[in-house]
């Protein structure tokens, strides 16, 4: 049989490197966020079933577990949408009409100024 030569298949998928890492980031983000606003309150769960008498420390811990699980969900949303890249150009455009609009109006300030004197 005729053997060709042919190419060792790379690992690629088709989707840019960055595109990848920023995806990555983002997994990273939202797996390390549920576990900082969740393990507390799981923890305070559990120690609430060995807790015989609460404490003030342990009734503030209670609560503070239960704001940080819905901070948690209330943060979540702006994890998809800040890095997002439309997100990002959006806010440039934005940033840059403002500061043409500014430089306009000092333009018009200074010609009126400069007329009236």
């Amino acid at each position: 049989m005729h053997q060709q030569n042919k190419k060792p298949r790379s690992c690629t998928t088709g989707i840019p490197r960055q595109r990848v890492m920023r995806l990555t980031k983002m997994v990273l983000g939202l797996s390390s966020m549920f576990v900082v606003s969740t393990v507390p309150f799981q923890v305070i769960q559990v120690m609430n079933l060995q807790v015989s008498q609460l404490t003030l420390t342990f009734c503030m811990s209670y609560y503070f577990s239960i704001c940080l699980s819905y901070a948690s969900s209330s943060i979540n949303p702006f994890h998809y949408f800040l890095p997002s890249g439309n997100f990002q150009k959006c806010l440039q455009e934005c940033t840059i009409v403002e500061v043409r609009i500014v430089e306009q109006e000092v333009n018009t300030l200074e010609n009126t100024l400069k007329s009236s004197f």
